[in-house]
């Protein structure tokens, strides 16, 4: 059994199969399809006037079931009023507010996972050209909610999500984001725990992705085979102006063949690798690469 859920428009959203046993699953899966928040959807059955409700999911007369999905952003916005401090009262005034509001500092709110999945909610009906989330411990699951609503967000132009424990888990989710987003400016990723498969996955994207100018990832835990990567990425991108990979772990190997991708790059003005794991005689190798470069 399918059960297919239709726009207002007519559109085809969704098609769930098998049928779930009741409507909170049946959104999940609605929202996994169409990336409409569940607490934003209203489902009617098509050819009535009447909400869906787990008995029409348990007493089906016939194989199919045809939804009506109306989309309802009053709850969703409501959830993210609630995660600002001090909150803000459910008054028409504010739910128009938030939603017209362009920047949006939750710096420090301690949001957490929950509060970030409520905010990747709300994005699909905000206009946020700017987001701040440092210091918030959103972590992986918070951060992978945070990056499915990037994939299909048209307006955030700089995202800060620094101090938020999001380890490699996280930055593979919001790497797969970048290729997706053609708005997105800037990322600050800074002082998370960031390792190899994680950077690896950032350095991929930043060959697909046309949009990113400035990126972040100083003191996480890069080294050895990422190093390599974002050398590779550095060779071909051609938007990237800023890029900051201080205080991690990066070698002088690494560092070597970052500043050697430098010679086809002719974008990245600002680049930071200081404090990062240089011996003497690797300091030594990236001085002699410097002086030929400056000669040139």
């Amino acid at each position: 059994p399918t059960c297919t859920v239709t726009s207002m428009a007519g559109n085809v959203l969704a098609r769930v199969r098998p049928i779930p046993k009741n409507i909170a699953e049946l959104k999940e899966a609605i929202e996994m399809q169409a990336r409409i928040p569940a607490a934003g959807q209203t489902l009617l059955r098509v050819g009535t006037t009447a909400l869906l409700v787990d008995r029409d999911l348990s007493n089906l007369s016939s194989p199919s079931l045809e939804v009506l999905l109306v989309v309802n952003e009053e709850p969703v916005l409501l959830n993210l009023l609630r995660l600002l401090s001090p909150p803000m009262d459910e008054s028409r005034e504010h739910l128009l507010a938030i939603k017209g509001t362009a920047s949006l500092d939750l710096t420090g709110a301690f949001i957490q996972a929950t509060g970030a999945k409520a905010l990747a909610d709300a994005l699909l009906f905000l206009s946020l050209t700017d987001l701040r989330l440092r210091k918030n411990f959103i972590n992986d699951a918070g951060a992978k909610a945070i990056a499915s609503a990037v994939r299909s967000n048209c307006s955030l132009a700089s995202m800060d999500l620094g101090s938020n424990s999001i380890s490699d888990e996280g930055a593979k989710a919001l790497a797969a984001a970048l290729p997706r987003n053609c708005t997105l400016r800037s990322l600050n990723l800074r002082q998370n725990e960031i390792s190899e498969q994680g950077a690896v996955a950032i350095a991929e994207a930043l060959q697909a992705n046309s949009s990113l100018t400035a990126l972040n990832l100083r003191c996480n835990r890069i080294h050895g085979e990422a190093a390599a990567a974002i050398a590779t990425a550095l060779a071909t991108n051609s938007r990237l102006t800023s890029l900051d990979l201080a205080k991690n772990c990066i070698t002088g190997s690494g560092i070597l063949a970052i500043i050697g991708a430098l010679a086809k790059n002719s974008t990245l003005h600002a680049l930071n690798l200081e404090n990062n794991r240089v011996d003497d005689h690797g300091a030594e190798e990236i001085s002699k690469v410097l002086e030929r470069m400056t000669d040139r």
